[in-house]
């Protein structure tokens, strides 16, 4: 049941869910568990042992939501209730990540023991992070998504404190591609949790599409593996491939939007990865650090030599013309990187529908001041199968991973 958190004894098979737990850590990958921590179900028996200040109350009555009581955090018996729990999950299970979720709504909060219902839900939320702050402690290894139905509660307390931020719970990719697209302004590229749930059914471009809107932020794959031909099954695999080698450089990556600030609602969605102009810095630091003798110098010269490093624009469209100008640097060489054009496996079949993504990269040869080279204008062009759409028919498919 909802609060009591314990393993399905008809989902996983005779194995059970330590069974799995075992299979999964023999295919070289840790087990991961959907938690909502805050919460207890009404028919739970946990709703009747634990005691009533561990409730969010108000006029002295519980507040229930979707068949949840809400734990209130400042009570002992509440912390202590969710610490055994994740203890247990990790002792018993191995349990490597947990996704915290967040489905209820809490409205003005809670005014026990409190001067306010809202004073009482700022006492809740300190107390919860302080929570937080300890299990991170305990357990610096475990791996920690912040959720709530989607994205709603991605404020910074919390991404201070947790790995992952899930951006949505969207299932549209044309949607979730206008959601990754705008992600970057308030979240870091480490940690944005964008959904790419390619399926079998879809067609090639779609698959594209919804693929390459997790590969620049943290891919959260979701789809029916088993059901995959080669085609489809090469697709997933060059993605998984692709965003692996931004995750090696994306602590020295930050968003950049080279067309325009994304609209939600717009046919065309540029937004990419750049490359930070450390160079500059570095060598006054460099310059700095000579005379005092550091090994500063040494970064500098690193940065230098880094500085050739692509960047990297997705591009969506959804709909509308079949063509977008894109603004970059003079000098700039751009190549697609996904889908790769020369992987046989991944050879994409023309879609009926006019919508695309690509990922490409940017390479310059020297990195000059934005204002010593006025920037050129490339355009991106759809597939020609595109042209044959119906009029007003909206747009499927997806627009490749571009590396600049």
């Amino acid at each position: 049941m909802v609060g009591e958190w314990q393993p399905s004894t008809n989902r996983f098979g005779d194995a059970g869910l330590k069974g799995l737990a075992d299979t999964i850590r023999a295919h070289g990958m840790g087990l991961g568990l959907w938690l909502e921590p805050e919460v207890i179900g009404v028919k739970s028996p946990l709703a009747q042992s634990l005691p009533d200040d561990a409730f969010f109350q108000r006029h002295g009555v519980r507040v229930c939501d979707s068949g949840r009581y809400l734990l209130d955090f400042r009570s002992p018996a509440a912390r202590e209730h969710v610490t055994r729990t994740v203890d247990r999950l990790i002792d018993d299970f191995g349990a490597v990540f947990f996704k915290f979720d967040y489905n209820t709504v809490p409205g003005v909060g809670t005014d026990l023991d409190a001067e306010s219902a809202g004073a009482g839900l700022l006492g809740h939320c300190r107390a919860y992070l302080d929570w937080l702050d300890d299990l991170r402690r305990r357990h610096p290894d475990v791996m920690i998504e912040n959720c709530g139905s989607g994205a709603m509660r991605a404020d910074y307390a919390q991404l201070q404190r947790l790995d992952l931020q899930s951006t949505s719970d969207q299932c549209d990719p044309l949607i979730y591609a206008a959601i990754a697209a705008g992600a970057g302004l308030t979240i870091l590229p480490e940690q944005q949790g964008n959904w790419g749930y390619a399926q079998q059914e879809m067609d090639d471009e779609t698959a594209v599409f919804t693929l390459a809107t997790g590969v620049l932020g943290r891919l959260y794959l979701s789809g029916f593996l088993n059901r995959m031909d080669d085609t489809r099954l090469g697709l997933v695999r060059d993605a998984v491939a692709l965003h692996r080698r931004i995750l090696a450089e994306q602590r020295d990556l930050v968003p950049f939007w080279p067309s325009r600030m994304p609209d939600f609602n717009g046919d065309w969605l540029i937004a990419g990865l750049r490359h930070c102009d450390f160079a500059a810095n570095a060598a006054g630091a460099a310059n700095t650090a000579t005379e005092a003798g550091t090994e500063t110098a040494a970064d500098a010269a690193t940065a230098n030599a880094d500085d050739q490093s692509p960047d990297y624009v997705i591009v969506w469209r959804r709909s509308g013309t079949p063509s977008v100008n894109m603004p970059l640097p003079s000098g700039a060489k751009i190549e697609q990187i996904f889908p790769d054009p020369n992987h046989p496996s991944t050879r994409l079949k023309p879609s009926r529908g006019p919508s695309n993504a690509w990922i490409r990269k940017r390479s310059v040869s020297t990195r000059p001041h934005p204002s010593s080279h006025p920037p050129v204008s490339s355009p991106f062009t759809a597939p020609d199968p595109l042209k044959s759409r119906r009029a007003g028919q909206p747009s499927r498919s997806a627009w490749r991973c571009v590396s600049l």
